[in-house]
C-alpha cells in the first residue's frame, strides 16, 4: 500500500470565491466556505495539491482532509466536498471570475455537516469515493477539492490559509494500492526483479554440463579428423 501526505504549498492553491458575483480571492490569511440562505452571502473554497505515483486504476483506500481552525466559531462545517473533474493536471487558482464554480467536478461528493469544530487540526469525512471516480479515468499530477456550500443554514467554516501560516495551510492524506497493470507498477516490478539478478551476481554452470554443451562440437571435430577405414589399414600394414 502507497501513501501521500500532502500540503497546500502556494498561495494560489486555495482560495475562495463569492457565489452571486464569482469573484475568487486567492492571497486571503483564511479559506472561507460560508453556507447561507441568501446567496449573497454564500462563499466556495478550492484546494489543490500535486501528487506524484498515482496512477489510473489504483484503489484508493483512504482519503482525507486536514483544516487548521484557529477558533470555535470559525469551525462550524455545512458543505459538500468534491475533487475536479475532466483534467488530470487541474491548474492553481487564478482571479478569473468563477474559476472555482465554473470548474467541472466529480458526479460523487461527501457532506461535510458538522459544528464546534475545535482550535487546531480537523479532518474531514472519507472521502475515498469521490477520489475512485477521479484515479479510474486519469493518472493526476494534481488534486483540486472543492467546497461547495449549502443553501440551508447559515454557518462559517474559516480555516488557515497558505498566506498566513504555511506550516497550517490545508492537508491532504491519501492511502492507496497499486493497479498490477499500470505502468507505474510494471516499471517498479521490473526494477525490482533487474536489482534482484544483480545482487544474485552471474550464473555459473557446472563442469559436466559445460562439457555437455560442447561435447557435440569435440566429437564432430574428431570424427572430421579421423581416416577413412582403407587408409587406416593400410597405414596399419605399413
Amino acid at each position: 500500500m502507497a501513501e501521500r501526505n500532502l500540503q497546500v504549498s502556494a498561495s494560489l492553491d486555495d482560495a475562495h470565491e463569492q457565489e452571486d458575483t464569482g469573484v475568487v480571492t486567492v492571497d486571503d490569511l483564511r479559506v472561507q466556505v460560508i453556507s447561507a440562505v441568501a446567496v449573497s452571502n454564500r462563499k466556495w473554497g478550492g484546494l489543490r495539491w500535486a501528487i506524484s505515483g498515482l496512477s489510473k486504476g489504483d484503489l484508493i483506500n483512504s482519503c482525507t482532509v486536514q483544516l487548521y481552525f484557529p477558533s470555535v466559531p470559525s469551525g462550524n462545517a455545512n458543505c459538500d466536498i468534491y475533487f475536479q473533474d475532466g483534467i488530470a493536471a487541474p491548474l492553481s487558482f487564478s482571479a478569473t471570475v468563477n474559476d472555482i464554480q465554473d470548474r467541472a467536478r466529480t458526479v460523487a461528493s461527501v457532506a461535510w455537516v458538522e459544528d464546534g469544530l475545535g482550535i487546531g487540526w480537523e479532518t474531514s469525512p472519507e472521502l475515498k469515493a469521490v477520489l475512485q471516480e477521479v484515479v479510474d479515468t486519469y493518472s493526476p499530477s494534481a488534486l483540486v477539492i472543492i467546497l461547495k456550500p449549502r443553501a440551508d443554514a447559515n454557518k462559517v467554516l474559516s480555516c488557515r490559509a497558505w498566506d498566513l501560516a504555511p506550516s497550517q495551510a490545508a492537508k491532504l492524506d491519501v492511502t492507496f494500492s497499486r493497479n498490477i497493470r499500470s505502468t507505474d507498477s510494471i516499471v517498479a516490478r521490473e526494477e525490482t526483479a533487474l536489482a534482484s539478478a544483480r545482487a544474485k551476481g552471474p550464473t555459473l554452470l557446472p563442469v559436466a554440463t559445460v562439457e555437455s554443451i560442447h561435447a557435440p562440437e569435440a566429437s564432430s571435430a574428431r570424427e572430421a579428423a579421423r581416416p577413412p577405414d582403407g587408409v587406416a589399414r593400410r597405414q596399419q600394414e605399413a
